[in-house]
């Protein structure tokens, strides 16, 4: 099954930056992701054909604008129509941007620029 831990390490590896599943954790660096799996469509009646989707959310201080802003387009780019890669034990056959490119949302409460980037997964469980 896939869960987001997985995501996030998968993340950590390829495209080396701090990564956590679900949400930043108390004491998390400035300069971090978020990757959680979130509604996306129901399974298939007739397969072991899921369709989860995914959202990244990096965040980074405003001197660090130009890195941060970087790297989400990066992991669009690293992402988008990828096919046939693991996370973890789990074979994702396809992942597929749900935008053109990264969304800047805005800043949080801390003051630090906020992009968040949406995926659809077809994985085969």
């Amino acid at each position: 099954m896939l869960k987001p831990k997985m995501l996030a390490d998968m993340l950590q590896a390829e495209m080396p930056f701090k990564y956590y599943a679900n949400e930043f954790p108390s004491g998390a660096p400035d300069a971090s992701a978020w990757v959680r799996l979130t509604g996306g469509y129901p399974p298939s009646d007739w397969s072991p054909r899921k369709q989860p989707s995914m959202q990244i959310v990096v965040r980074g201080p405003e001197k660090e604008a130009v890195r941060i802003e970087q790297l989400a387009y990066d992991l669009h780019q690293h992402l988008h129509q990828r096919r046939e890669f693991y996370a973890g034990t789990t074979l994702i056959r396809r992942c597929t941007a749900d935008q053109s490119g990264p969304f800047y949302v805005g800043r949080d409460e801390n003051d630090r620029l906020l992009y968040s980037l949406n995926f659809t997964l077809v994985v085969m469980e």
